[in-house]
């Protein structure tokens, strides 16, 4: 599903640019760039599986900002991931992410005897 399709533009001199950024699927973030004026489907493309790929599209677009570009597309707002991990219980959440990763490890050398 792609989400938070954003379509910017710059125009000054002889640059006549454009840049698009997306996140699909919660996990990908996908940025096409190119001439205005250029041929159909013509441009260049990037796509990057990103851990926080919300924050990723939104320090991209303020890079752009900055740069002068300007948005010719209308916001979407940015929805809230649909799946969300219940937490463990039992689990302090300062000490999840280690008690995590020993419960994991327990598990991976138990698991085979063969």
């Amino acid at each position: 599903m792609i989400e938070c399709f954003r379509r910017f533009e710059y125009v000054s001199g002889t640059s006549n640019k454009f840049w698009e950024v997306w996140v699909e699927d919660q996990t990908v973030v996908h940025c096409r760039w190119g001439r205005i004026d250029g041929p159909i489907g013509g441009g260049q493309r990037g796509s990057w599986a990103h851990p926080y790929p919300y924050k990723r599209h939104r320090d991209l677009v303020r890079g752009k900002l900055a740069k002068g570009y300007r948005e010719c597309s209308t916001p979407q707002p940015i929805a809230k991931p649909a799946v969300v991990a219940a937490p463990v219980p039992g689990l302090r959440p300062r000490n999840r992410r280690r008690e995590l990763l020993a419960a994991a490890r327990k598990a991976l050398a138990g698991g085979h005897h063969g």
